[in-house]
């Protein structure tokens, strides 16, 4: 397979047809080193994919439709598929027969009743799931007409991640609220650690617009996004109700051209708000904050009385003073976020479950822990803007809130100088408004 290799890299259709029409048969061989057979390589070409199609028999028709390279991916698991080649692959599969089982390997044999759709490759991955994985969704959707059952390819088999998952950690986020709004089932789905969506995206702050880096320049230039559907993905004209509107897209479509930094920014703010809506939808479905740990045993309230070595003595006494390795999945998005640093994500809780501002989880943390802890001073005025008295509950290891932070102050400050910086609110050190708050607290009781 050199030659046509080297004429295939070259783009040297000439002498890459010139060999095999010469040699039919090696059109459904191993090509290259991934066992891709050349059928495969020029399957993102419509007019080239039907011509060597057509210099093959109806038998080797089908081999070369359902041969799998060496990860076990058949025509259509390939990338860039698009519609078109798509929908063509599935005519030939409709009209070409099925040889005889003594001309099939055992391998195309134990999935020659199974239609191309639902044939899964090594990571148990069916092309629906791989459309889901590269993100095109209009794939996705011309895919899914095909299938009468589409909840079969909501998991592959190799770790059960679900498809919505799938298309969150690819960042496609109009691929995901598509697919939420097929079955917002999905939104409950957890993967091998116990996170669901949700807590996912509690974990990604740069896809969201109040940790993104381009925050002030987005903010000054305010360039407009032309609206997109979040399905389709094409330009709703009808929300462009202004003259002015139209012609400030115009313009900024323009200027993307010219400079790569606008478009850059244009695609930020769209994903930014595609995060924010596909956030809000999976909060709605979100109770995880219900689930809380706030026994009144574990509740104590700070006091002179009560000694250091006296709450050590306590939590002793408590299931909590057990210290154990956890992961995402055992903490809710509320806390998530927290850490992250999520405005959007932690106010939509809050603003949908007010109780929720109480949850405490397993290790005996609240929301104000979890933003002194990680200095993420717009979240502690977030909570402390509502009014809540968290700042004087223990954590689980017996520290305070004002506890929490000395810890972190004493050790970490010198080796994260800049996010001590950043631990400021307003003119004033972190440390002293929780000192202050402390303070305030044990005095209105």
């Amino acid at each position: 397979m050199e030659i046509p290799l080297r004429a295939y890299y070259q783009r040297d259709w000439k002498s890459f047809k010139r060999f095999f029409q010469d040699d039919k048969r090696a059109l459904i061989e191993p090509f290259d080193l991934a066992g891709n057979t050349a059928i495969r390589k020029v399957a993102k070409n419509l007019q080239r994919l039907r011509e060597y199609l057509e210099m093959l028999s109806p038998r080797d028709r089908w081999h070369a439709l359902r041969k799998k390279n060496f990860h076990g991916s058949t025509i259509l698991h390939i990338h860039n598929l698009n519609v078109e080649i798509a929908d063509e692959v599935l005519k030939y599969e409709k009209e070409l027969p099925q040889p005889p089982d003594n001309e099939i390997d055992k391998q195309q044999l134990e999935e020659k009743e199974l239609p191309l759709l639902e044939i899964r490759n090594m990571n148990g991955e069916t092309p629906i799931y791989r459309a889901t994985f590269f993100g095109d969704l209009k794939l996705l959707k011309y895919l899914a007409k095909q299938v009468a059952n589409m909840k079969m390819h909501f998991h592959r088999k190799k770790d059960k991640v679900s498809i919505l998952h799938a298309a969150v950690i690819g960042q496609h986020f109009d691929v995901a609220l598509w697919l939420l709004n097929l079955d917002d089932t999905l939104a409950f789905e957890k993967d091998d650690n116990g996170c669901t969506c949700l807590q996912l995206l509690s974990t990604m702050p740069s896809l969201f617009y109040s940790r993104t880096q381009l925050e002030r320049i987005i903010e000054n230039t305010k360039v407009l996004v032309p609206t997109r559907d979040i399905e389709t993905g094409e330009d709703n004209r009808k929300q462009h109700i202004s003259i002015l509107s139209r012609i400030n897209s115009a313009i900024s479509k323009e200027l993307a051209k010219g400079w790569s930094g606008i478009e850059h920014i244009q695609k930020t703010k769209k994903k930014n708000r595609l995060a924010e809506l596909l956030a809000d939808f999976l909060v709605r479905k979100d109770d995880s904050w219900k689930n809380s740990f706030d026994y009144k045993e574990h509740a104590v309230i700070i006091s002179p009385a009560i000694l250091s070595s006296n709450v050590s003595t306590f939590l002793k006494n408590t299931q909590y003073s057990k210290q154990t390795t956890r992961s995402h999945g055992d903490y809710t998005p509320l806390l998530l976020a927290a850490a992250s640093g999520i405005d959007e994500i932690v106010e939509r809780i809050l603003k949908l479950y007010p109780e929720a501002i109480k949850h405490v989880s397993e290790d005996g943390l609240n929301i104000l822990h979890v933003a002194v802890r990680y200095r993420q001073k717009e979240i502690y005025r977030i909570v402390k803007e509502r009014g809540s008295r968290l700042a004087s509950r223990l954590s689980a290891n017996g520290n305070s809130l004002l506890g929490v932070w000395s810890f972190i102050e004493g050790d970490v400050r010198l080796a994260l100088h800049t996010d001590y910086k950043r631990s400021y609110v307003g003119s004033k050190p972190m440390a002293h408004i929780v000192e202050k708050e402390c303070s305030k607290e044990h005095r209105s009781r």
